[in-house]
């Protein structure tokens, strides 16, 4: 079982959507819902490739929907199972745009 991490840019990301969710619905909505992003892109260490292979995009890149509105972009190292989270994106945020292309 790989390790999984968090890039810079999806802490961002997960502290922006905390931010907006806790405005728009409130603390108790936005902690559940961090919370349950964290569970999901934990378990990603089980089956890492499980995601779709969006090489088109950046090299070693994968894409898994989460709870429909989302959107988690990560890579898997080559040499083990490995896994960081390079973007969250939730709802109709264009994720593709804003992918870091090494």
């Amino acid at each position: 079982m790989g390790a999984v991490t968090y890039s810079q840019a999806s802490q961002r990301h997960l502290l922006n959507l905390a931010i907006y969710v806790a405005d728009e619905r409130g603390e108790d909505i936005a902690e559940g819902l961090i919370n349950r992003i964290l569970r999901f892109c934990a378990a990603l260490s089980i089956f890492p490739r499980r995601g779709r292979l969006r090489e088109d995009i950046a090299p070693r890149l994968r894409v898994i929907g989460f709870e429909g509105s989302g959107t988690i972009a990560y890579r898997v190292a080559d040499d083990n199972d490995d896994v960081e989270i390079i973007g969250i994106f939730y709802g109709a945020w264009d994720w593709e745009q804003h992918i870091p292309i090494p």
